[in-house]
């Protein structure tokens, strides 16, 4: 069964204020990937979650989760391999983040495809007028229509973010829905989020592009180091969180486990 590394060096030590020991780094969040020894084989296998239908995305989050709590542990030194001993646990939390996703899409995707369809019927409107209303079309009706889905993904996002972190972390789904908390994490991270969120399009689409180019099977590979970014960016806004003096979240090892702060070290 996998360990973090050099666990054992902290078990000692106060853990600092995040304040004394934190820094946002959006790059480092892909270059702490291929530090850990076993960082080639961690994405490969995330790869192979990615490929797998239901049950390995799920198993992904699951394992995402536990990434960003063996970085807080480790104070961002490195993070958990996979651990096909832990596959249950990473189903298990994953399982909250599907679920809270679900809940989100039946609010949410009603209500963007009629404003979608609202939209799209006008620009066909405008469209109808002549060839010169062409332009206005694709310079305006689209750029606005990019533009609001952008920021309709980027606020559920932010919403869900500390939802996921409560329910996953503390494997309670119940606690997912503390407003108090969820507004407070969004008050503290989202000028931070949206930079980010910015950031990762570019990301997002040259991974695309590249694992296209590699036999089309190499963008499994390359959705994964993108998910494995994405942890270690969710763990950089729960550091950002705290050191603005933010409610930790609690972290249970399992269900007969009683729950650390997620400030705390493990007992030895």
């Amino acid at each position: 069964m996998s360990q973090y590394p050099d666990q054992s060096s902290f078990a000692q030590q106060p853990m600092p204020p995040t304040k004394q020991y934190f820094r946002f780094d959006f790059w480092r969040s892909f270059n702490y990937i291929f530090e850990n020894p076993k960082g080639f084989q961690n994405t490969l296998i995330c790869a192979l979650c990615v490929f797998v239908p239901i049950v390995g995305p799920v198993a992904l989050y699951g394992y995402q989760l536990e990434v960003m709590h063996s970085l807080h542990l480790s104070r961002g030194q490195t993070y958990a391999d996979f651990d096909f001993d832990r596959l249950g646990d990473y189903l298990i939390r994953g399982l909250w983040v599907v679920l809270l996703i679900l809940i989100a899409s039946l609010i949410v995707l009603p209500i963007v495809w009629v404003v979608g369809f609202v939209w799209m019927m006008l620009g066909a409107g405008v469209s109808l007028a002549g060839p010169e209303a062409a332009p206005f079309v694709f310079l305006v009706f689209l750029p606005v229509m990019f533009l609001f889905f952008s920021m309709v993904s980027v606020l559920l996002g932010l919403t869900l973010f500390p939802m996921v972190l409560r329910a996953g972390w503390g494997l309670d789904f119940g606690s997912a829905f503390d407003l108090k908390f969820v507004l407070q994490f969004v008050g503290n991270v989202w000028k931070r989020f949206l930079v980010t969120s910015l950031l990762m399009i570019p990301v997002g689409f040259a991974a695309c592009f590249v694992g296209m180019i590699a036999a089309c099977v190499g963008i499994y590979f390359t959705i994964a180091v993108v998910q494995l970014m994405a942890a270690h960016l969710a763990w950089q806004h729960y550091e950002l969180h705290l050191s603005k003096g933010g409610q930790p979240v609690l972290y249970r090892i399992n269900s007969q486990t009683p729950s650390h702060g997620s400030g705390d070290w493990p007992q030895h």
